[in-house]
């Protein structure tokens, strides 16, 4: 019997102990169960377990279903570049679409950058913030993840070699060259300028997510 479901999320997490291979007896698993076909699939995994995490939403026929997205912005100490690209994709207030940012080498707890809660308030964007340090948690939990550097990026390949088909610079998925310039330690000018430089970036991916 099909379940018609409006708007909803369903976590389905397996752990299997094993080799890479296993993944695919998941996904026989999967279908001989009938789960539903739309999923979004991140694959996690360490030297002795195999997980599977599952994000589905079944589509009613009507418009109101929708795959839910999770974006992870991520840069260095996670007050100035990422939390105002966070801060940007959720004023777009996007039905689907969930926004976190972290940082590499970030303390927990502190504020936006000053600059930078100025930069947005300009732009009339709220910025209620804590820095986050990057955590293989939030890496799961991502769709996907933006670096504002290959640097950046190549950190969290070295310890999670398993996102990398979900992870990307953002300049990269914007399908433009470069990186996301630092403004850290520069004038109010520069960071209205880095955010300048974020919103066209997040504008150009929008439609990709």
């Amino acid at each position: 019997m099909q379940v018609m479901v409006f708007f909803c999320f369903f976590w389905i997490v397996v752990i299997k102990e094993g080799k890479r291979s296993r993944f695919f007896e998941m996904h026989e698993a999967i279908i001989d169960k009938k789960i539903p076909e739309k999923a979004n699939w991140i694959y996690a995994g360490n030297r002795d377990t195999i997980g599977w995490n599952i994000n589905i939403v079944e589509h009613s026929e009507s418009k109101g279903g929708c795959i839910l997205k999770n974006i992870l912005f991520v840069c260095t100490g996670n007050t100035c570049r990422s939390p105002m690209a966070e801060a940007l994709l959720k004023a777009k207030e996007i039905d689907g679409i969930n926004v976190k940012s972290a940082g590499v080498f970030a303390s927990n707890g502190s504020e936006a950058s000053v600059h930078a809660q100025v930069a947005l308030h300009q732009k009339g964007i709220a910025c209620s913030h804590a820095s986050a340090a990057l955590t293989e948690e939030q890496l799961m939990w991502a769709t996907y993840i933006f670096t504002m550097t290959e640097q950046h990026k190549m950190l969290i390949l070295n310890q999670a070699p398993y996102v990398s088909d979900k992870l990307f610079t953002l300049k990269e998925f914007a399908d433009e060259q470069g990186e996301v310039s630092d403004p850290f330690g520069g004038s109010l000018q520069t960071y209205e300028q880095t955010l300048e430089e974020l919103e066209r970036m997040i504008n150009k991916i929008v439609d990709k997510l």
